[in-house]
């Protein structure tokens, strides 16, 4: 688990995720590497029927059937890799703010819709997340902690965080993994090739190994919460007592890596 005791004067939430609404919008299952290379198909066979059809109305429209069609593409692309999680949302985000081999207009349309995805990122169904809490301590939220605020404080691409008290009396942020995520992001990175037509709509030359190699070495770090917890101490011993830079203390428990 992931708990950290709030600095004082610091803000709450966590660098990289997103503030969520409470509204989960979905369960802990984020399907088999089949079904997700399969949405990952639907998706790029969507988006290059759309660019021929976008080819056909330029014809007729001009310049804006090209908008049209990129702005429908970039909320094609925010909806499916949102709900996706794992590596295909970090692929998502890593295109909300690189360079794309677009016009000025149509990269700042991409980078404006996908920042959602940094931004507000969907949470998850609070039981799927007191199920990995209760796998991981044995026991459920409310006995783990004496409050436990099921409506997430922030949300990303491989867990979210809840607002919880320790027995006694602290506050603490903690952040708990998305069920099955793991597994969706090898699923991701097997699948790496089926990102290519789609990613071809944003940047024709980009090779998209490479890019999912290194959202790889990212994920890899970032899967291991018991790993960050680490580093989160080290931060917080580093700057402890500092007279601006606040860091919040890791709270440790025996728990695993997702939690």
């Amino acid at each position: 688990m992931g708990a950290m005791s709030p600095a004082p004067g610091a803000s709450s939430r966590p660098d990289g995720a997103a503030a969520g609404d409470g509204a989960p919008s979905g369960g802990g299952s984020f399907g088999s590497r089949a079904q997700r290379g399969a949405s990952l198909a639907r998706l790029s066979a969507s988006t290059g029927s759309g660019f021929l059809t976008s080819r056909v109305r330029r014809l007729r429209e001009g310049d804006a059937a090209d908008a049209r069609f990129h702005a429908e593409t970039a909320e094609k692309v925010l909806e499916l890799l949102g709900s996706m999680k794992g590596a295909a949302m970090k692929l998502g985000q890593i295109l909300s703010f690189v360079d794309l081999d677009l016009p000025p207009e149509v990269q700042e349309t991409y980078h404006a819709i996908l920042a959602e995805l940094r931004d507000a990122a969907p949470p998850v169904d609070p039981e799927a997340i007191a199920a990995v809490v209760a796998e991981e301590f044995g026991a459920p939220p409310d006995a783990v902690f004496a409050h436990w605020d099921p409506r997430p404080l922030a949300s990303a691409s491989i867990g979210q965080v809840h607002r919880a008290v320790l027995h006694d009396g602290t506050p603490v942020v903690t952040k708990v993994q998305y069920p099955g995520v793991a597994e969706a992001v090898e699923s991701d990175l097997a699948n790496a090739e089926l990102f290519a037509p789609m990613a071809r709509v944003f940047s024709p030359n980009l090779q998209i190994r490479p890019l999912m190699e290194e959202v790889r070495a990212r994920l890899v770090d970032e899967l291991d919460y018991q790993r960050e917890a680490q580093y989160q101490q080290a931060f917080f011993e580093r700057y402890d007592g500092h007279p601006f830079i606040r860091v919040p203390r890791s709270t440790r428990t025996t728990a695993g890596r997702g939690c």
